[in-house]
């Protein structure tokens, strides 16, 4: 991706480092989107305290599609509010940095850069989560917006997206939806990675809709053959739990079992005051299984919590541990 201009330093002189190629290692860096508007103030700061507590590097991307929009002196004055921008991004991110036990405010001396981009914010994002350990981006002031529902498609991170505004008190907790799938296995074990670096326990939810075969079913073996299918999924649920706890000893791994028409609706009600909900992408099956499922796409529209949509375990997916602290023995995914 082609970057006219970043800024390593809010006050300093532009660097020249492409946000699509960064310089040295970009295993652990965190990526977020920067458009300067109030929406996505929650997504910077977000961002900010993410890439401290994990003690790596920050990444502010900022970009304005179609320069031929621009003449001369338009595309300088652009690039001179781009500036602006990213050095209040950059001060945003970093104003409100927890301190980390053994570390400063910007643990190992990890850097947060500030890049201008001429293009899409959708092209922009993409070329960056190439070499992003996660991504993080504001769902727009007005539910889902095109941008965010994009990157969440199709990022080959795990990406957040933060509401515009919380909900108000003081969150706790991080809830992944689980349902078994190799999928799912590998967004528990990446919730359970948050949760250990943000010190909260983990819910593991998983909700059951009615089963279409329950008509099928004679009416003198339907509560029996309900009771005996509730029962099966309660102890997935239970195996799945000890499974994460085994790879992350020190999360303290809860269940909840759900029968519910409205999955989207369950573990949002589940997720009501967590610090982060995570959902797995999958849904289209083996055909496309990189694509946002309905529920997953649903709960993005509805959350007024940060949701963490992690893509399918493949090659691209274990470098994501090292945004989560890369605390928990083994690699992350069945």
């Amino acid at each position: 991706m082609p970057v006219d201009a970043a800024v390593g330093d809010p006050v300093g002189d532009p660097v020249g480092d492409p946000v699509g190629d960064p310089v040295g290692d970009p295993v652990g860096t965190v990526v977020v989107g920067v458009d300067g508007r109030p929406a996505g103030e929650a997504a910077v700061a977000w961002a900010g305290e993410r890439a401290a507590r994990a003690g790596t590097g920050l990444v502010l991307v900022h970009c304005v599609p179609e320069p031929q929009r621009f003449g001369r002196h338009e595309r300088e004055a652009v690039e001179r509010r781009a500036h602006e921008v990213l050095a209040a991004a950059t001060r945003a991110a970093t104003s409100g940095r927890p301190a980390v036990p053994g570390g400063s405010a910007v643990p190992g001396g990890s850097a947060v850069t500030g890049a201008f981009s001429w293009s899409s914010p959708r092209e922009a994002l993409l070329s960056a989560a190439r070499h992003a350990a996660v991504l993080v981006v504001g769902a727009g002031g007005h539910g889902l917006g095109s941008t965010a529902r994009d990157v969440a498609d199709r990022a080959p991170c795990p990406v957040v997206l933060v509401p515009a505004r919380s909900p108000g008190g003081p969150a706790r907790g991080v809830v992944a939806g689980c349902d078994g799938s190799p999928g799912a296995q590998h967004a528990a074990d990446l919730a359970a990675a948050e949760a250990d670096l943000l010190g909260e326990e983990l819910l593991l939810v998983r909700v059951s809709a009615v089963e279409d075969e329950v008509a099928t079913w004679r009416p003198s073996e339907l509560l029996r053959r309900a009771e005996l299918l509730g029962e099966r999924r309660r102890r997935q649920l239970e195996d799945e739990a000890e499974r994460v706890a085994r790879r992350h000893p020190d999360v303290e791994v809860r269940t909840r079992a759900v029968e519910a028409a409205d999955a989207a609706g369950a573990l949002l009600d589940a997720a009501r005051g967590a610090r982060v909900l995570v959902v797995g992408r999958g849904g289209h099956g083996a055909e496309d299984p990189a694509l946002l499922g309905s529920t997953s796409e649903d709960v993005l529209r509805r959350s007024g919590v940060p949701v963490l949509v992690v893509p399918p375990p493949g090659p691209r997916a274990g470098p994501a541990r090292a945004a989560t602290g890369g605390r928990a023995g083994g690699p992350a995914g069945g």
